[in-house]
């Protein structure tokens, strides 16, 4: 319990200076989740350099109910294309593993209340490929409040077959800039598909 008091701590204090640099063109996200197996503080930042080139960062930071903190940190340098594609270059660094670089394309639609990114890399080394989907829906109520829905699933292939899928699944309520409502995250490893899952409250604020 108190390295979700101490999540929470760094949460707020990360808004409050996401807020006070607020001006500059960096958009971006912060998002803690409190589930019954773990508690993740999810960051995410983004920012165009220019038309062509732009900057994604994100930093998964991880408790789980025995105390064991896991760190999950992802750089991506993109160069826009044709109607919503991108060449990625992306850097990945897993505490255990160490600095993966990969390559490969994404591509974002969006229509009204929805949207869709689509991003696939291959690692330059491995040469495993993943798949991450991300889609978003988010109708209005009244006034500013918007129902939130999100699903991102991310599927990791190697020369092994199926080595990993991840599904987040989130439902809540959107109220200006602050999202709260219920998290759901499956995970499964290997061919055999073992599913493990995290099920809590989230409050996500975006910058």
């Amino acid at each position: 319990m108190k390295s979700r008091y101490l999540i929470a701590t760094v949460l707020a204090s990360g808004l409050a200076v996401f807020n006070a640099n607020k001006a500059n063109a960096v958009e971006g996200s912060a998002e803690l989740i409190l589930g019954n197996n773990s508690s993740t503080l999810d960051i995410k930042l983004s920012e165009d350099f220019t038309k062509i080139f732009g900057f994604f960062g994100r930093n998964i930071a991880k408790v789980d109910h025995k105390n064991q903190v896991s760190n999950f940190t992802i750089v991506d340098i993109t160069m826009k294309g044709y109607k919503g594609l991108a060449s990625v270059a992306e850097f990945q660094y897993d505490q255990d593993i160490g600095l993966v670089p990969r390559l490969g394309a994404e591509y974002y639609f969006e229509r009204g209340n929805f949207n869709l990114f689509l991003l696939a890399t291959a690692g330059i080394k491995e040469g495993d490929i993943q798949i991450v989907t991300n889609l978003q829906y988010t109708p209005r109520i009244v006034d500013k409040k918007q129902i939130f829905g999100n699903l991102e699933a991310v599927t990791g292939l190697s020369k092994n077959g199926h080595d990993y899928s991840i599904q987040k699944i989130r439902l809540g309520l959107k109220m200006d800039s602050n999202i709260l409502g219920i998290g759901l995250e499956l995970n499964e490893d290997g061919n055999e598909g073992e599913i493990s899952y995290n099920l809590g409250p989230f409050y996500l604020r975006k910058f």
